[in-house]
């Protein structure tokens, strides 16, 4: 007759032996420990650890496999565990049975590694006489499983090594700032006394030091008796576990990368360099110090390697543990306003389409569009500039126009193809992009930058060492002649001499409407920089203009980061296909042999703009009355005039810059001039689709030769009246499709289309 006591253990080894064969079912693949929560690693390009993440359940865990931890480490821990580990199935034998027989009180052990992990592995109770059982029986099935290898990877990974730290791999980067394949025998042998007593690293009572210093010296004494060639080491050579904090350094980025990264992937090596990171963040802490009195309170930016787009400096603001400023918001991958930071590419675009050079003149003079005219930041007009000196100044009426002419796809197109966040249909947005009114992350931004270094390649901003694929949206000698109109500003006094001499800098500012963004962007040295300053919130300052906060911060980061690379060196090539010609300084056009003054520009054979100058013109003067002859006269001289069309000569005036205009004809001479300028039509502009009620007046306006005095206006080849040069003739809208045609009082002409809708 079987007794009760023995059905209770009959049964309790029936249902173990039935546990193990569910657990048989489910293995996980690829190892014990393949189930379990690990922590995340970031490095930087140089492999110092930037965080380390924890597992699900609250530990830092970091999986490590075997081949990656020290021999020394798993020497020690098999001398100070189980010495007889690759020779047992599982248990030891001898030692459970000394553990059965030892006297009660007496502590003996004789758990096996294999057992131990079982005990992690499963969470197993082993202080009953039926768990440690089923810890026995789970020996056997890891060891039926796995090889000794796999184990050993997994108990490594999983001791406990004080407070919330697991594993051998976590525990070297705590305790001793490397990574386990890196300790020497001392650290090892340190590292492995704690898991008998893995509370020795919180308590901090002089007993519990004295007591962990007794196991190191037993331990380094079995050490020295298998390898006496170590026998100079000593246990002082390496301090008590004395680990600081873990580090978060690049809070933001860190954020990033992990939410950017498989969850699976344990180690995450970046293409981040701490020297520059620590530079960058310096450079907006101590920056923001100093501006606080003027409202500066917050700062973003991104530095990357021009060549491959790579991440080398990241802050999201500038303190990611102060909440008054919204600390942990990341700035470079939140969507804000870049202002005339954007203009570079509409430059870009015209240039690659040959509608200008770089010396091109532009008219710089008020236009309206409906009831909008746009204005410059400073609210005043300048007038012929060249294309180079409007995109220095942001002036935004030579942009409109350029972008006037740029057909489809225009820079709305441009910018939309190339991943600019544009969800709306194109009349939502009117001249907003060209105006730098949409929206774009500082991400996007230094790409965008970046491709102009990159012979008008453009590629993502990443962090991985990989290098990314890129498609071309400038050629090369485009991306080329508008960072060369970019570099003009190199002599601004907030550049120093010493970074003057060593690279040069390609840089462009903006501010968005309403003060509520400050922008620089550019190219240093080998490098593509883009600062930020503003309000996470969305608040305004009247101080946050692009070339007064953000630009000075712009270039303390360049000091900052050409202090941590002192070879810094330019890395942009000229294309082959470029040239530099001489053209007139003041039209930007092929110069006459009177024009007084040239200037060299670069110039794309077969595709920039080549006219001659028309500003210049040599006038034949009657010496004797002074008027302008037709060559009757026998006593005449030639003179060099500059002729501007009226709405220039209405900016000179309104300037006060003094004209000189031809004299009028002497009166035996027709007043007709076959050098005068032909009128243009600059409202309706080119291109855009006017929204207008029914009989709203919508104004039209052209330019016309100085010589001109009247414009006579047409739609659809009926006469609509007459109004001066430069100013406005208010038409009574209605919806269609028209033809704008006009003539000047010296016959002159121009027409273009126009297209109303009251939608």
């Amino acid at each position: 007759m079987i007794r009760t006591g023995s059905r209770i253990w009959f049964a309790r080894i029936t249902i173990a032996l039935w546990l193990l064969l569910i657990l048989l079912q489910f293995q996980a693949r690829g190892g014990p420990a393949s189930g379990v929560s690990f922590s995340r690693a970031v490095y930087d390009r140089n492999n110092s650890l930037l965080r380390l993440t924890l597992s699900k359940d609250e530990k830092y865990r970091k999986f490590t496999k075997l081949r990656d931890i020290s021999p020394f480490i798993q020497e020690a821990i098999l001398i100070r565990e189980d010495r007889f580990f690759y020779f047992h199935p599982g248990i030891n034998p001898v030692a459970l049975f000394k553990a059965v027989i030892s006297f009660p009180g007496e502590k003996r052990g004789a758990s096996t590694i294999t057992m131990q992990t079982a005990r992690l592995l499963y969470r197993l109770e082993t202080r009953s006489v039926h768990g440690k059982l089923f810890q026995i029986l789970s020996a056997f099935y890891l060891e039926m499983r796995y090889s000794k290898s796999q184990i050993l990877e997994a108990y490594l990974n999983l001791i406990p090594l004080g407070q919330n730290i697991e594993g051998v791999g976590a525990a070297s980067l705590i305790y001793f700032g490397k990574p386990a394949s890196k300790l020497n025998p001392m650290e090892a042998i340190t590292l492995c006394v704690i898991p008998p007593r893995p509370t020795f690293r919180t308590r901090k009572s002089a007993e519990s030091q004295v007591e962990m210093q007794r196991f190191r010296e037993i331990l380094f004494g079995a050490w020295l008796r298998r390898h006496p060639e170590h026998s100079d080491l000593t246990v002082a050579t390496v301090p008590l576990l004395a680990g600081g904090p873990l580090p978060f350094r690049a809070p933001h980025f860190n954020n990033m990368v992990l939410q950017n990264s498989p969850l699976d992937q344990s180690e995450i090596h970046t293409t981040l360099h701490l020297p520059f990171q620590s530079a960058l963040e310096r450079s907006i802490r101590d920056y923001i110090k100093v501006k606080q009195s003027i409202g500066v309170h917050n700062a973003s930016a991104i530095l990357i390697r021009t060549a491959d787009t790579r991440i080398l400096a990241y802050a999201g603001s500038a303190d990611f543990s102060d909440e008054s400023i919204a600390g942990q918001v990341d700035g470079t991958n939140a969507l804000r306003s870049p202002g005339s930071a954007l203009k570079p590419l509409l430059y870009a675009l015209a240039i690659d389409r040959g509608l200008v050079h770089q010396h091109t003149v532009l008219r710089d003079a008020p236009i309206q569009f409906s009831t909008y005219s746009p204005e410059n930041f400073e609210g005043e007009f300048l007038g012929p500039l060249s294309a180079q000196s409007a995109l220095v100044l942001s002036r935004n009426v030579p942009a409109i126009a350029i972008s006037a002419r740029l057909k489809r796809p225009d820079f709305s197109d441009f910018l939309k193809d190339n991943g600019v966040p544009m969800p709306k249909p194109r009349e939502y947005y009117g001249l907003a992009p060209i105006l730098g009114g949409i929206e774009i992350t500082m991400q996007e931004l230094a790409a965008f930058y970046a491709s102009l270094g990159r012979e008008g390649v453009l590629a993502p901003v990443g962090f991985l060492p990989e290098t990314p694929k890129g498609k071309s949206i400038f050629t090369p000698e485009a991306a080329f002649m508008t960072l060369e109109m970019l570099r003009s500003q190199q002599g601004d006094e907030r550049t120093d001499d010493w970074i003057k001499r060593s690279f040069t800098t390609y840089w462009k500012t903006g501010t968005s409407a309403g003060f509520r963004d400050a922008w620089t962007a550019g190219i240093v040295g080998p490098y593509t920089l883009v600062v930020w300053v503003g309000n996470f919130d969305g608040s305004s300052n009247p101080a946050f203009v692009g070339r007064d906060v953000a630009a000075p911060l712009f270039f303390q980061i360049t000091s900052a980061i050409a202090s941590e690379d002192t070879s810094m060196h330019d890395e942009i090539k000229q294309p082959a296909g470029i040239h530099r010609i001489e053209v007139c300084s003041v039209s930007g056009k092929m110069p006459r042999h009177f024009c007084p003054a040239r200037v060299k520009t670069w110039f794309i054979p077969g595709k920039s703009p080549i006219d001659t100058c028309d500003v210049h013109r040599e006038i034949l003067v009657d010496a004797s009355t002074g008027l302008r002859s037709c060559g009757k006269s026998a006593n005449v001289r030639k003179e060099v005039y500059e002729v501007w069309p009226s709405d220039i000569e209405k900016v000179f005036k309104t300037n006060g810059i003094p004209g000189r205009a031809p004299p009028r004809f002497a009166p035996e001479c027709e007043e007709k001039d076959n050098q005068a300028e032909a009128p243009s039509i600059t409202l309706p502009v080119r291109g855009v689709t006017y929204n207008a009620k029914e009989n709203e007046e919508l104004p039209l306006n052209a330019t016309a030769d100085s010589s001109a005095t009247q414009i006579f206006w047409f739609l659809d080849d009926a006469f609509l009246g007459v109004s001066k040069p430069g100013e406005p003739f208010f038409w009574k809208a209605r919806p269609g499709n028209f033809k704008i045609r006009i003539v000047d009082s010296i016959g002159g002409s121009d027409q273009t289309e126009l297209k109303v809708t009251n939608q």
